[in-house]
């Protein structure tokens, strides 16, 4: 379909249309599938480096696409009055966050994840939005023995959580100065079918498919695990739930659940049927790697009755599956 047809869509396109930052990627995709069933049209904004076009092709019609680094704003900004649509919300999930290429160039980090925020931010000023939807990070969290509240002091570990914060100062900033309200969702760590980037479980389901034994760091860190689909899920509410909310939020998005490394390994070697040797390398262990991110949900639980749907042992499964396909 012509890019021109895009600007004969229906009234109703107009005013369902959603800014998407990033909506081919790993929870993208998932979400920018969850708005169009929902019926929501995605605008969506992606570069690519860590998507493909075959997610692009399964959309058709359905979104409008747009190929920019997110800070390029008069490119973003021009496409989208060109098709005359009206976004209302801004999606914004689009950043550098692999640790480790975080941390080889913290100067590309800080410009993507936090001018790119500002920058989408410009944009929706010179578009009115009145609601900004940002994924932030438990990497804003300091280690705790106990499981994180939202009001417990921010504390980074690494650029990536540093780009966070102070993302979500800037939103908070700019929110104050012009009246937009904005919702923060700190997003533990996500797993499930379709993650690109060298994760831990993506990495150890392709050592389950190709190697003869495992090479890890330390296998005692403990992370709170969350199933993509679940983490769109609670982004879609905060869309459909957008008139209930009166003042600025931010919500944990876990399972409130920790799992360690090994027992991760573990698991994959029961549901595999492999029983992989360990070999712990120590300079896989990243430098100041926080112990211990636990998310308490509560309050998103009783706000927006968002609760995680799949359990560890089947999101597991699902995504073993999906990569043992695929490799």
């Amino acid at each position: 379909m012509k890019n021109s047809e895009h600007t004969q869509r229906p009234k109703k396109i107009k005013e369902s249309s959603i800014i998407v930052t990033g909506g081919l990627g790993f929870l993208g995709f998932h979400l920018t599938k969850k708005l169009i069933n929902a019926g929501y049209y995605p605008i969506v904004i992606d570069d690519l480096s860590n998507s493909n076009k075959e997610r692009l092709s399964e959309f058709s019609d359905k979104i409008t696409f747009i190929k920019s680094d997110i800070c390029d704003e008069k490119i973003i900004l021009s496409k989208i009055k060109s098709k005359k649509l009206k976004p209302k919300i801004i999606i914004h999930l689009a950043a550098k966050h692999f640790i480790p290429d975080c941390i080889k160039d913290p100067d590309e980090t800080m410009r993507v994840n936090v001018e790119g925020t500002r920058s989408i931010l410009e944009i929706g000023l010179k578009l009115k939005i009145k609601k900004v939807i940002f994924a932030s990070s438990a990497a804003v969290y300091k280690s705790s023995k106990k499981k994180h509240k939202e009001s417990d002091a921010l504390k980074h570990a690494d650029i990536y959580g540093l780009s966070k914060i102070t993302s979500e100062e800037v939103i908070s900033s700019y929110s104050r100065k012009y009246g937009f309200k904005y919702l923060i969702l700190r997003l533990f760590n996500i797993y499930g079918p379709g993650d690109l980037t060298p994760h831990l479980i993506p990495s150890l389901a392709y050592r389950f498919k190709h190697d003869n034994f495992i090479r890890v760091g330390n296998t005692n860190t403990l992370r709170d695990y969350v199933y993509v689909d679940d983490v769109a899920d609670a982004f879609l509410l905060g869309v459909k739930k957008n008139n209930q909310f009166t003042k600025n939020m931010v919500y944990n998005v876990g399972s409130g659940k920790e799992t360690s490394v090994i027992k991760i390994i573990k698991m994959m070697k029961s549901l595999t049927k492999k029983n992989l040797p360990i070999k712990e390398v120590k300079k896989l262990t990243r430098k100041n790697d926080t112990e211990k991110l636990i998310a308490n949900i509560r309050k998103i639980k009783n706000n927006i009755v968002w609760n995680p749907k799949e359990d560890f042992t089947t999101g597991l499964s699902k995504t073993l599956n999906y990569y043992d396909k695929k490799n």
